[in-house]
C-alpha cells in the first residue's frame, strides 16, 4: 500500500528511478541523432545541387560564348553526323583541340553506336551499344540547344525532340 502512495505522489521516482525512465532518455538520444544525421544528409543533397546549378549555369555561359564564335566547348551534348553510314548520334564532347591553330579546332567526342551483327540470311541483329571516342571536324557536328533555351534536334532532324 505504501508503494502505490509512493507512486502516485511522485515519491517513488525519487527514492527508486524506474528504467523506464532511461530507456526513455536512450530512445530520446536516438532519436535526435537520428534527426541530425538527416539533417546533415539533407544539406549534403542541397550543397550538391546548388553545386550542380552552378556547374550547369558555367557549361552554358562557355557554349554561348564558343557558338558566338562558331565553336563548341568540352562536355557539351551535340550530334555526330556519320557520313559512311549516313546516321546522326547523340555525342559529347570530350576534348577540344587547337593543333591547326586557334581557328581551326578538331574534337574528341564520345557517342554510343548499336552493335549489329548480320546473320547467314542476311537479317540485322542489334547485341547491344558500342561506345566510341574518335577525333572529328566540327562540319560534322550540329549543335543541341540547351536545355530551356531554345529547341533541341532529334537524330531524324525533327525539332523539339529530347536530348539523352
Amino acid at each position: 500500500m505504501f508503494t502505490r502512495m509512493a507512486e502516485k505522489s511522485g515519491l517513488l521516482d525519487f527514492i527508486a528511478p524506474r528504467k523506464k525512465k532511461e530507456e526513455e532518455k536512450a530512445q530520446i538520444n536516438a532519436d535526435k541523432e537520428l534527426a541530425r544525421r538527416l539533417q546533415l544528409e539533407e544539406e549534403a543533397k542541397e550543397r550538391s545541387r546548388r553545386q550542380r546549378e552552378r556547374e550547369e549555369r558555367s557549361q552554358i555561359e562557355r557554349e554561348i560564348e564558343a557558338e558566338k564564335k562558331g565553336m563548341f566547348v568540352k562536355k557539351q551534348k551535340v550530334l555526330y553526323y556519320h557520313k559512311s553510314n549516313d546516321k546522326k548520334y547523340y555525342a559529347v564532347i570530350v576534348g577540344v583541340h587547337f593543333d591547326d591553330g586557334p581557328d581551326r579546332p578538331y574534337y574528341t567526342i564520345k557517342y554510343q553506336r548499336p552493335d549489329t551483327i548480320v546473320d547467314e540470311n542476311g537479317v540485322e541483329h542489334v547485341t547491344g551499344n558500342l561506345e566510341i571516342e574518335k577525333q572529328t571536324t566540327p562540319d560534322r557536328l550540329i549543335r543541341i540547344a540547351r536545355e530551356g533555351i531554345g529547341q533541341e534536334i532529334s537524330p531524324d532532324g525533327d525539332i523539339s525532340a529530347t536530348a539523352n
